[in-house]
């Protein structure tokens, strides 16, 4: 696809030629120079980034797969040093240095910089996990999560917000389950809260676009909902806090007019009741049925969220 030049390069041009600094021809001369084809180099170099970013991360990988055992410690953590450095660096670079960087958000510059980024995080938190000596997977979540979060304050891009919803998940759990082994429901209430921060920062701004964090906030909220369905004694914690979870999201919908918030509500629900049903009649609702309950609730919601949205 070609570019073309702006109106205002265009009148720069004709004030020129008006003003007897160039001629006509020379005006001609000088648009068809900067109206160049850069559409498929742009595209090559976006895959071309994408592709070198995945070989670094493939090759650590291979690496940890066929000659880990065979190196001592000193050069596994040398190894994913240099691939941690080498990723941002070539972020940095591609996205035309640090001057350049600024949120601009759809251009392919900002794409590649943004994946680059989420990659060093992955990297850097197995780089943490080998050099930590005692609870290894807590240094390896909290550093991928802090990585992310450093690469999305840089750059904001859906990668690094994916990589850091991912890693808030994971400290989660190493903290709660393998360092204070708490019960279900404190992991559930961590990862409620935990998603509830996740909606505030995007009403607040700081997460972009507004859809993609509310995804997360949504997203977080209800697997932590649903994380006591895993132990029997706790069942009943599972679908009532799914269906607080669910009316939140109906009350945030609201005030946000997010539809992400109003998939959130209907969802929760829609697990939620048939999970209770389930529960209450001890498991004799058989799976028929608990379809039916299932769409009798989508549709009572449908007419609700129609309601909500006038």
């Amino acid at each position: 696809m070609a570019t073309t030049l702006t109106p205002e390069q265009d009148a720069a041009l004709a004030k020129l030629v008006a003003d007897g600094v160039l001629t006509a021809g020379q005006r001609d001369a000088v648009r068809g120079a900067l109206t160049v084809d850069s559409g498929v180099p742009r595209r090559v170099a976006e895959v071309l980034g994408y592709l070198g970013g995945g070989l670094v991360l493939a090759g650590t990988a291979l690496l940890i797969g066929t000659s880990w055992e065979e190196l001592s410690r000193g050069a596994r953590i040398a190894v994913l040093l240099v691939s941690a450095a080498v990723l941002p660096a070539a972020g940095i670079l591609i996205a035309g240095g640090p001057q350049g960087m600024r949120p601009r958000v759809g251009t392919a510059r900002t794409r590649v910089a943004g994946v680059l980024f989420g990659l060093t995080a992955v990297v850097g938190g197995i780089t943490a996990a080998t050099i930590a000596t005692s609870h290894e997977g807590l240094w390896a979540t909290a550093t991928m999560l802090v990585l992310a979060g450093c690469g999305y304050l840089a750059l904001p891009s859906l990668t690094c917000l994916a990589v850091a919803a991912v890693g808030s998940v994971a400290v989660a759990w190493q903290v709660v389950v393998e360092l204070l082994d708490a019960d279900a429901p404190w992991l559930a209430g961590t990862l409620i809260l935990i998603g509830a921060a996740w909606g505030a920062l995007t009403v607040a701004g700081v997460m972009r676009p507004a859809w993609a964090g509310y995804t997360v906030a949504a997203g977080i909220a209800l697997i932590g909902a649903q994380v006591p369905l895993g132990s029997s004694e706790w069942t009943a914690w599972g679908y009532l806090l799914t269906a607080a979870v669910a009316v939140a999201g109906l009350l945030a919908y609201r005030l946000t007019r997010s539809p992400v918030l109003l998939a959130a509500g209907v969802v929760g629900f829609t697990l939620a009741v048939p999970e209770a049903i389930w529960d209450w009649t001890g498991g004799s609702v058989g799976g028929a049925a608990i379809v039916l309950i299932a769409g009798a609730v989508l549709l009572a919601l449908g007419g609700l969220s129609l309601r909500l949205r006038h």
